[in-house]
């Protein structure tokens, strides 16, 4: 097996209040690293979904999100580890594709704020006070066997 990489990546803007739902959210990264990576749906072999859905009114979004953008039927995964949960799908998808149990996985972390009060947020975070900001944030990530590195 040759070495892991990350062959796409996309970001969506940081925005206070964004007006569309996660679908959209997710999608406007996603599309960037699709184009970012020069590869087509079809080549994704699985994707990760990677929030914490305490933060938004969406209590099962992988299955939604995979199939807003076009992932399905290949195996979707949820992962959910509060402010880690990117961070740990990429461990996860690192893992999947060494073990050549999947080729090429889409990663896609989210977090929504805005479908719940500041101090509903507040409380879920432990109590941490975040200040009356709310931002929006999105990141796609394209993980792929590296070609040429083979072993």
């Amino acid at each position: 097996m040759g070495k892991v990489g990350i062959i796409g990546v996309g970001q969506s803007n940081f925005v206070r209040g964004y007006p569309g739902s996660i679908r959209e959210l997710a999608f406007e990264a996603f599309r960037e690293a699709m184009k970012d990576a020069k590869i087509k749906i079809k080549d994704i072999n699985a994707s990760i979904i990677a929030s914490a859905p305490e933060y938004d009114k969406q209590r099962s979004p992988a299955g939604v999100i995979a199939e807003y953008l076009g992932l399905i039927p290949q195996p979707t995964f949820y992962i959910e580890s509060v402010c880690s949960s990117s961070s740990m799908a990429l461990r996860v998808a690192y893992s999947m594709i060494k073990s050549e149990l999947h080729d090429i996985i889409a990663i896609v972390g989210f977090q929504k704020m805005s479908e719940i009060s500041s101090s509903e947020s507040q409380e879920r975070m432990g109590r941490y006070s975040v200040g009356s900001t709310l931002w929006y944030y999105d990141a796609s990530l394209l993980c792929h066997v590296c070609p040429g590195t083979h072993g």
